[in-house]
Parts: C-alpha cells; sequence; structure tokens
C-alpha cells in the first residue's frame, strides 16, 4: 500500500496540542505522511476591536479558572514531528476582506507535489483553484455542527444559548462558507459553564477524524469519500444564521445569564443529593410505562444502578452496581426478586478499583459477567465459580483502553462486542460507541469494524442495556446524555449489520418524565419474566 500524501495549511510552526497530536498520530501510521508545509507570510495578527473587549476577558479568564490538563490548546512546535527535509510552500495569498487566493505560481509550485489532501489549519476562508487541487480536496473541521451554527467562535454559542449538544464537522472545502461536503459529524454534551471546558473535550475527540478517514481511502480511494458523504447527509432543520463574537453589549447580557445560571446549579447542589434507583416489572416489555413498575429504593447512603435480571432454576435475581457515598467507588452487588419485591441484597464483586455496569450472560452452561471498568483501564470477563455469589477473573479482553459499557452478544458464529471509547485524553466517554468482532472469546482476536465509531453522537452513543430480539429485528438500546449524564433511554432498531456495514434508526425512548422529581434513566434491562429500568432524582 503506497502512503497518501498530505499537506498541511498553516499559519506558522507552532500548531495547538491537539492538532500536534493528530499530525504524530498521521506519521507514525502505515497508510498516510505528512509530505508539504504550506505556510502563510503575512501573518500579521488584526487590530483588537474595542467593541469585543468583554468578549476577550471572558475567554482569558473562563481558560484561567476552568484550564485542563492536557491543553488542546498549548502551542507545540511541529518540526519534531517532520523529517528536516520536508517541503515547504511559502504563500502570500491575494486578500478579499474574508478570503484568501493562492498565486497562479504558488498553485504550480503545490500541484507538482501531487497532494492527495491537504488539511487546513490555517489561512482564513480559501477561495479559487486551490480547492480543486488535491486528488481528495482540502479537509477541514468546523468546530460547530454547520446545519444549526455558522460562523463562531468554537463552542461558545452553544455554552452561552444552553444548546444540550455541540457538534464538529470534518469537511472538504468547497466555495461556500461552512456548507463542504461533510465527511463525519459528531456531537457531545455541552459543558452547561464553560467555554474552555466545552471546546476541550470536543477538539480532543476530533483530532481522531482525519487519521480514521485517511486509512480507509488509503485502503478504498474515493469510494471511502463517496461513502462518508452520502453517510453524513443530514436530517436536521436549516442553520439558525452566521455566529460571530459578541460585542460588549450583547456579552454583559450572555454573562449575565451565564453567572445566574450558574448560581442556581451551586444552590441545587448545595440542598440536594442525587440518588439513582432500580423499577422492576414483572413482565418482559419494553413498552410498558415506567409508572407500572415498582421502586426499589436503596438506603440514603448509596444508590443503586446498572440493573441486569437472570433467571435461574426457578429464581430470578438481579444484577446492579452498588455504590456507597463515602466510599465513591462501585461494586456488583445481586438481590433476589420475589414476590414483588428485591430481597436479600449482598456484594458478589468488589476490587480495588470502580465496577459498574455488570453484564451477565450464559454461554456453554457457564455463567459470565464483564463488569465496567475504565477505573483500570481494562474490560475484563469474570467467570462464576458460585453463581450467583462468587466470581473469578478468567481473561482480560482488551487492556489499556478507557472503555466503557461493554456489552456482548453472540450472532452468526461471532462474538459482537458493543463498547464505547474515549480514544484520546481529554475527550469523552459518552461519544462514540465502536463495535468489533471476534470468533472467540478466550482467545480473542478483535475485528474492528470498518464503520467505527458507528455512532459518534452524545444523544445516542452510550450503551444502556444488552441488545434484544423483538419480531425477529435487533433492538440497541442507547442512553441519551446530552441534557446530562443518564438523561433518557432510546431505542434503536438495527437496520444493517455485517462485518462491513452497519446502521440502525430510533424507534422509541423512555424519558425521565413519570415523576417531577426524576433528572434521568439510563439502563434498561429484560429477560423471558421481568424487565427492569434505573433512574434518579433530587433527594
Amino acid at each position: 500500500m503506497v502512503k497518501l500524501k498530505v499537506g498541511l495549511l498553516l499559519n506558522e510552526e507552532k500548531i495547538p496540542a491537539w492538532s500536534w497530536e493528530m499530525i504524530r498520530q498521521i506519521q507514525e501510521s502505515s497508510f498516510a505522511e505528512i509530505s508539504l508545509l504550506i505556510l502563510r507570510e503575512d501573518t500579521k495578527s488584526e487590530p483588537n476591536d474595542f467593541n469585543k473587549f468583554i468578549y476577550r476577558a471572558y475567554r482569558k479568564l473562563d481558560r484561567k479558572f476552568f484550564a485542563k490538563i492536557p491543553d488542546a490548546f498549548a502551542r507545540k512546535a511541529i518540526a519534531p514531528l517532520l523529517p528536516a527535509n520536508i517541503t515547504k510552500v511559502y504563500v502570500t495569498p491575494r486578500q478579499s476582506k474574508f478570503s484568501d487566493y493562492f498565486p497562479e505560481s504558488k498553485l504550480e509550485e503545490i500541484k507538482s507535489h501531487q497532494p492527495d489532501v491537504l488539511l487546513r489549519m490555517g489561512f482564513r476562508i480559501l477561495r479559487g483553484d486551490i480547492l480543486n487541487l488535491p486528488k481528495y480536496g482540502i479537509w477541514s473541521f468546523h468546530h460547530g455542527d454547520n446545519q444549526v451554527n455558522k460562523g463562531g467562535p468554537p463552542a461558545f454559542w452553544e455554552v452561552m444559548l444552553g444548546w444540550h449538544c455541540t457538534g464538529t464537522v470534518l469537511q472538504i472545502l468547497t466555495e461556500n462558507l461552512d456548507d463542504g461536503k461533510v465527511l463525519f459529524r459528531s456531537w457531545s454534551q455541552t459543558d452547561p459553564l464553560s467555554v474552555n471546558r466545552n471546546a476541550q473535550k470536543v477538539y480532543w475527540k476530533s483530532l481522531s477524524f482525519v487519521p480514521r478517514l485517511l486509512e480507509k481511502v488509503a485502503h478504498q480511494g474515493q469510494k471511502a469519500i463517496d461513502t462518508a458523504i452520502a453517510k453524513q447527509q443530514s436530517q436536521i432543520p436549516p442553520s439558525k444564521g452566521l455566529f460571530k463574537p459578541p460585542h460588549n453589549l450583547q456579552m454583559i447580557g450572555l454573562l449575565t445569564r451565564l453567572l445566574a445560571k450558574s448560581l442556581s446549579r451551586k444552590i441545587k447542589e448545595a440542598f440536594s443529593n442525587k440518588q439513582w434507583f432500580l423499577l422492576v416489572k414483572d413482565a418482559a416489555d419494553e413498552n410498558s410505562p415506567p409508572t407500572e413498575y415498582k421502586s426499589i429504593i436503596p438506603p440514603k447512603d448509596r444508590f443503586y444502578a446498572d440493573p441486569f435480571p437472570i433467571s435461574v432454576n426457578g429464581k430470578i435475581y438481579v444484577f446492579f452496581e452498588e455504590l456507597v457515598f463515602n466510599t465513591k467507588k462501585g461494586h456488583i452487588a445481586v438481590g433476589e426478586w420475589e414476590n414483588g419485591d428485591l430481597l436479600n441484597i449482598r456484594p458478589v464483586l468488589k476490587e480495588d478499583y470502580h465496577l459498574s455496569y455488570p453484564f451477565v450472560f450464559k454461554d456453554a452452561g457457564d455463567w459470565y459477567m464483564l463488569p465496567e471498568s475504565r477505573a483500570n483501564r481494562s474490560i475484563d470477563l469474570y467467570k462464576a465459580v458460585d453463581f450467583p455469589n462468587r466470581w473469578k477473573k478468567q481473561t482480560t479482553l482488551m487492556n489499556d483502553i478507557a472503555a466503557v459499557d461493554a456489552t456482548l452478544v453472540k450472532r452468526d458464529g461471532l462474538w459482537w462486542m458493543f463498547v464505547n471509547i474515549a480514544e484520546n485524553k481529554g475527550s469523552s466517554a459518552f461519544d462514540e460507541l465502536f463495535l468489533f468482532s471476534t470468533p472467540s472469546l478466550t482467545k480473542p482476536d478483535w475485528r474492528s469494524h470498518p464503520c467505527n465509531p458507528i455512532v459518534s453522537d452524545v444523544r445516542n452513543a452510550r450503551m444502556a442495556g444488552k441488545l434484544f430480539l423483538k419480531d425477529g429485528e435487533w433492538i440497541r438500546p442507547a442512553q441519551d446524555c446530552s441534557v446530562r449524564y443518564g438523561y433518557a433511554i432510546h431505542f434503536n432498531k438495527i437496520t444493517n449489520w455485517s462485518l462491513e456495514e452497519y446502521d440502525e434508526e430510533r424507534i422509541g425512548e423512555i424519558l425521565p418524565d413519570w415523576d417531577k422529581h426524576l433528572l434521568g434513566t439510563h439502563t434498561f434491562n429484560m429477560n423471558e419474566q421481568i424487565a427492569v429500568l434505573d433512574a434518579y432524582k433530587s433527594v
């Protein structure tokens, strides 16, 4: 396989840490390499507009008081990542009010290097023949959902206007501003209080978009581009307009609103606790209204969450996460569902680190558990040595990974694992769902699905329970973590599932609207006899 030749459009040779990491991943890959730097020569900064003074002051204070480590925007020299003799083309573009046009001589020079892709990481709005020069186009990020938020600043207006989601787009640039051919689209939960914190996780996540797509293009060529564009056809309403940095009077109003929201949040947190509890119903039906479920309320010093029901020898067991507040560390517990109540609750699996989401299943006559153990950076498989009370770690399915809520299903002779992964430090495990397959769990040889991540949307990515069959169709429960963590449950019908393709569509949901005190519900499971939910509220 011949490596793709990638050129970088830069204003200078120091770049933000998130894009530095992206370049490092490209350079260490087997499918692409940075072969060309295109540097803008006239990098004079525009004079500060006094009418944006309050905005600039806010951003500076926000970065100070809501600093993040690692910092996505720390400046790093690109030189250590590149060969010393890399070709550099210096360009002084012809400028209009907002746009840059490349001189013909520079276009010819760049063309002579035959770049497959140019990554725009500098310059202003690009116009003219440069857009059509690379084989697969000029790729550019828009850190905002360009269907509802054109312009910028990135990750700013979502916080100020209280939008639940912050979008990110990777696109091939065209003459249309923020309306290129979309290659990838993703959504994150908006931080309610800080633009810096909001931007940090968005940028850290987005650095993976380019290496993923470059790998596909290296193997499939134009087909990968066409497939990506077709997959990202949006059904979102038209844009709300072109956003710009706010002037001083606007910023005063926005800050007043943000401070009021922050104060209200702090008061609520000071005078209330949040407690997860379980709900159980004697019927295997995801369509039953939650008001028909019986609530299992834990003692005030702990919470119960992530219920998984199992029936064995006439008994019904419910495995779940139990967390005692003063330990700040969850473990796996089990109770027995008898006569409309959950009895004999006791811990069955504890580790030195946090455990939750006890995915329990049976294979070849034995019982296994796959609890969530992100705190250990592992996905570990346990086997029952005395069901349901004693479990022994059998093997590690994946190691050195920030993964949550791994969920297995056996289908077509393969084990499939749906799992949420934060690929980069600073990114969130809420946002992206990955799919892997292997013929064996005892000696796993995981194959990453070519569509990974199969979901990149905080509203529908994180697993909310085991998959189940309904009328011959596979249904995947998913969490909606946009409003807040664990806000709601969505049910998705898988419409296309093979070693090469994956698609799903939403067919139902459970919202936390049956009690005015509820804040969320995030796990649903059922077996032949009962259905179980969890929910949480302020107490």
